[in-house]
């Protein structure tokens, strides 16, 4: 764990449940807490905006609580589902005489690195396979009735055998939270009644950033997005920046060099095919523009894993 003065930073779970005070994951790749358990921790665990290298999701009922997730900040209260990704900056404050827990309160917090899914080598493999775990829009969404009670049943059962720790306990947690991960992907991805943005730019930004991670070939001029969403590359590139305040550019990099990472890491192709493979005629450029971005070779990359 490190941090500077107004922030901390979490590189492992163990980290985040070590300084909350929590028990240590019984897995190091996963973890869920529900707060009714802990309600003196849960009421310090807004004390200062953090950033991890894990995923979080977060389901509360009955909590009066705020949570910033980037530059996108909600009361949990009316909206019960929050998704944070790696290296987005969070944080969580509850409201003054908000007590943990009340007899109707539910809260619970999954945290998992990616690799812990059966079907994930990667954060890249997360962000492609569920929209809401997009690193630009809104995170937050409030459920139905009906929703709500599905994902915490599957929330309910991965506690259960998080808590019980038997031998095969981790497989049942495995196939528990996919198939919450996938309820909530159907419903979150295909009822107008969730919607992932609050306006027009931010519509715009969730479309270009789903359509950047599942680009065969993502390094293309901003107009080559443009056009496929019927506006002009400025007007993109304003919706993206009053959204994120990110360029279009620094999005697409970002994606990019997340893509280039996953295949030096879990492939044996040559740095001139993975090259070709995103698109480089040139595997000299590739390498430059890496190292650009990243600080240094991808050959340098691979040979510290």
């Amino acid at each position: 764990m490190g941090g500077g003065s107004d922030i901390n930073i979490y590189n492992n779970i163990d980290d985040f449940l070590l300084l909350k005070g929590f028990p240590l994951s019984n897995y190091g790749d996963f973890c869920i807490i529900r707060f009714e358990d802990y309600p003196k921790l849960a009421e310090s665990l807004g004390s200062m905006p953090y950033l991890s290298n894990y995923f979080e999701i977060s389901i509360s009922i009955g909590y009066d609580v705020t949570v910033t997730v980037n530059n996108h900040t909600v009361n949990v209260k009316d909206n019960n589902l929050v998704f944070v990704s790696p290296r987005q900056i969070a944080n969580w404050q509850s409201h003054e005489g908000v007590k943990f827990p009340s007899a109707e309160s539910i809260s619970f917090m999954v945290i998992f690195k990616p690799d812990f899914l059966p079907f994930a080598k990667d954060a890249y493999d997360v962000y492609k396979a569920f929209p809401y775990f997009n690193h630009n829009s809104l995170p937050v969404y409030s459920l139905t009735a009906e929703l709500k009670q599905s994902l915490l049943d599957y929330l309910f059962k991965i506690y259960d055998e998080y808590k019980r720790n038997n031998e095969d306990s981790i497989e049942f947690i495995r196939s528990y939270l996919t198939l919450f991960l996938l309820s909530a992907k159907r419903e979150l991805s295909f009822s107008e009644r969730f919607c992932p943005y609050r306006n027009r730019a931010e519509e715009i930004t969730f479309n270009f950033e789903n359509m950047v991670k599942h680009m065969e070939h993502k390094n293309r001029p901003i107009g080559y997005y443009a056009e496929r969403l019927s506006i002009s590359s400025v007007y993109l590139s304003e919706c993206v920046k009053r959204t994120t305040n990110k360029t279009a550019k620094q999005i697409i990099d970002d994606y990019f060099i997340m893509e280039a990472k996953s295949l030096l890491k879990h492939s044996n192709r040559t740095i001139s095919e993975i090259a070709y493979d995103l698109g480089f005629v040139d595997d000299s450029y590739f390498v430059k523009y890496f190292k650009r971005q990243v600080g240094f070779t991808p050959k340098r990359f691979r040979d510290n894993l």
